[in-house]
Order: structure tokens, then C-alpha cells, then sequence
């Protein structure tokens, strides 16, 4: 009984991104060993995790609420749009300090041999956002991967090609990540 325990336990935690059987192993070894009060903090907080935080309606950011604290914040920027893939993205760029506007996240990038096309993706809500601005500026930060720059470029079209009469000026987040890198690793100096 113990070991089919375990070995579920493993399982489940084996699941997330990132993590092997090995490092799951030693993360479940490592909870039986601990006071059981911070095995139940953990469970309780990761179900609060869970329960309270969503995405925002308007940019698809994580959120505590209906918005996002970047989305209420009335001294940024609306004009000025972030497109990110993923909600992580936001949290990297968020880090760096270095954007003073709001986010539109995707979510995912384009990728037809992992089943994800153009319609898995969040335009159409980016598309009525820059509708509603008389003037509009739209940073793509994807990955420097293939997906990444397919996205980008199909989304740059899109763009161009569905809202022809909202001047809109599109601009790539600079290329300090290596190719194949990702956002979400970049430090506040890249």
C-alpha cells in the first residue's frame, strides 16, 4: 500500500513541466521527511492558488480579480501593448521594469504539429482592444524560437490585414535572448 502511495504521488508530481520520476522522487522523500504542517500549508496553499487566481478578461494575465493589476493600473500606458505567448511572460517582463504599457497574452504560439493554430490563440480580443485606440503601438515579444517568430509574423499580418484604419505601429521586443531562449529565463539586464 505504501509504495503504490508513493509511487501515485510520484506520478502526479512527475506530470508537471520540468519535472522527472527522479525529481519527483526526491521532492516526495523530501515532503515525508518534513513537519507535517508544512506539507498541509503546501496542499492548502497550492488549492488557494488554484481557486483565486484566473486570467484577466481584457489582457489574459494572471489575476485575482475580473482585471489584473497591470489592467487597473491607470498610470500605465493603453496605448502601448506587450503580446506575450504565455501569463510567465508578463511576470518576466514585469521584472525588468522596463514597460510602462499593457499586455495582451496569446496564449501559446503557433505551433500545427503540436495541434496549435490560429484559432487557439487570443486575437480576436487584441484586435478589438486596438479597435477602441486612436493610435496604437504593438510590442511582440515572442520567444526567438521558429514558433516565436511564425507567431510574430503572422501576427503582424493580422493586424495589419483586420484593423487596416487604427494607425498602429508594430515593433519586436529586441533580440538579447539567445536563439531558442525563452522570455520567461531573461534576467532584468538582458
Amino acid at each position: 500500500m505504501a509504495l503504490s502511495l508513493l509511487q501515485s504521488a510520484v506520478q502526479s508530481i512527475s506530470s508537471l513541466p520540468g519535472i522527472g520520476e527522479r525529481s519527483a522522487m526526491r521532492i516526495v522523500l523530501f515532503l515525508l521527511k518534513q513537519d507535517p504542517r508544512m506539507t498541509s500549508q503546501l496542499a492548502e496553499t497550492l488549492q488557494r492558488v488554484r481557486t483565486e487566481i484566473r486570467f484577466c478578461s481584457q489582457c489574459g494575465a494572471l489575476a485575482a480579480g475580473e482585471l489584473c493589476e497591470i489592467c487597473l493600473d491607470t498610470t500605465r500606458d493603453p496605448a502601448l501593448i506587450c503580446v506575450v505567448a504565455e501569463a510567465a511572460d508578463v511576470l518576466a517582463i514585469e521584472r525588468s521594469g522596463a514597460l510602462r504599457g499593457q499586455y495582451h497574452v496569446l496564449g501559446g504560439l503557433l505551433s500545427p504539429l503540436d495541434g496549435i493554430g490560429p484559432d487557439e490563440l487570443r486575437l480576436t480580443p487584441l484586435l478589438q482592444r486596438l479597435q477602441q485606440l486612436d493610435r496604437a503601438e504593438v510590442c511582440i515579444a515572442t520567444n526567438p524560437t521558429v514558433e516565436g517568430d511564425v507567431t510574430a509574423d503572422w501576427l503582424q499580418d493580422q493586424i495589419r490585414r483586420l484593423i487596416p484604419d487604427t494607425p498602429v505601429r508594430i515593433t519586436r521586443i529586441a533580440h538579447g535572448i539567445a536563439t531558442g531562449g525563452e522570455i520567461e529565463f531573461a534576467d532584468s539586464q538582458t
